[in-house]
């Protein structure tokens, strides 16, 4: 008896056998073109902090240098916590010298991610996340209040 498709079964048979071949072939080759994939956002991620790195000698000491410092720390709490905790308090520094609360807030949240991620020194990094906390909820900054909760 024939099929639906006309074939008899043993045609039928042959043709998945060739559609199930071709599709382990197309699956290899997905795997090998996404496995490339990891090297280049590695790249983009240097590609960042270089970018970052190279705009500091220049930077002025205004809250635009703040963000710059904080964003450094945040991207080296997975890299090098000790390099991330030194932009951190340099920018909680910078923070406090304009007054700044929101940066001061900041700089304490990512001084706290490399204490807490970086490093697993947790009570190091409450002392932080409180601090920031309590400026984010000064500011009525509810984002940043959220996003140090998710960190405590």
């Amino acid at each position: 008896m024939f099929l639906r498709f006309g074939l008899p079964p043993a045609q039928e048979k042959s043709n998945l056998s060739i559609v199930a071949m071709n599709m382990k072939k197309f699956l290899f080759l997905l795997l090998i073109i996404t496995a490339g994939n990891p090297s280049q956002a590695q790249l983009q991620g240097q590609e960042r902090v270089d970018s970052l790195l190279a705009q500091l000698p220049n930077a002025n000491d205004d809250t635009s240098k703040v963000k710059l410092l904080t964003d450094l720390s945040f991207i080296f709490y997975s890299i090098d916590p000790d390099e991330g905790l030194r932009y951190g308090m340099q920018g909680l520094e910078l923070a406090e010298k304009l007054n700044w609360k929101k940066g001061m807030a900041n700089a304490n949240r990512t001084i706290g991610v490399n204490y807490a991620y970086g490093k697993s020194y947790y009570q190091h990094s409450l002392e932080y996340y409180l601090k920031g906390l309590k400026l984010f909820e000064e500011l009525g900054d509810k984002g940043g209040t959220a996003r140090i909760l998710s960190n405590i």
